[in-house]
């Protein structure tokens, strides 16, 4: 089973996909997750951005690893724990820089597609059930009101970071922006939308598995 889940940032993308992964017995890769370690490579000058042929073969082969570890996603980037410096705002306002750069979107999408031709997988992101998994069996979008998503963003991040909201809010927006001049971000027209403004991650969730069980 393939079950794809696109959507704009803070929308709950992540730990929805990580629930429903965990209730059906599947893997879950966080295409974000990709994006960021990849840009934090570039960020500590791992990672040549101007140089194509470099990028593209250090991107494909790249460490990167998914656990579960006590109800929590780890992400590890050559065997370090980064799951929560590919979260903080620096590399958020960074990533969308060379996100759109062709050759990295083709190498990531390569990572990407392995999963799911690898088949029992929830994968997320932003052009998952449109270019990556066109033929998922179950696919949804999920989409929430802007202000409610710099919230849960700023929420999930003052502790660590030195951010007002209205930073928060403004970087949110440029990112939802670039993601669509660049066509990073593809609403499936198949997909079952869920407006996850006015709900909890669990009536997501039960919305969810109820349209995969029916």
């Amino acid at each position: 089973m393939v079950v794809t889940i696109d959507g704009m940032s803070a929308t709950g993308k992540s730990t929805l996909a990580f629930n429903l992964a965990k209730a059906l017995g599947l893997k879950y890769l966080n295409s974000g997750s990709i994006y960021r370690c990849v840009a934090l490579k570039i960020m500590n000058n791992e990672i040549d951005p101007n140089n194509a042929e470099e990028l593209f073969n250090k991107v494909v082969n790249l460490n990167i690893d998914f656990t579960i570890e006590e109800d929590n996603q780890k992400v590890f980037l050559d065997g370090i724990d980064v799951t929560y410096r590919i979260k903080d705002e620096d590399v958020s306002v960074f990533t969308p820089k060379y996100a759109g750069l062709p050759i990295l979107k083709t190498a990531i999408r390569q990572i990407q597609k392995s999963f799911v031709d690898a088949g029992d997988v929830v994968i997320e992101g932003r052009d998952i059930g449109t270019i990556i998994a066109p033929d998922a069996d179950y696919k949804f979008y999920l989409c929430a009101e802007i202000d409610v998503r710099a919230k849960r963003l700023f929420d999930a991040i003052k502790d660590r970071q030195d951010v007002t909201y209205e930073e928060v809010k403004s970087n949110l927006e440029a990112r939802d922006q670039k993601d669509i001049i660049d066509k990073s971000f593809i609403k499936p027209k198949d997909a079952l939308e869920i407006d996850t403004t006015n709900l909890t991650i669990d009536e997501v969730l039960n919305i969810m598995l109820e349209y995969v069980k029916k």
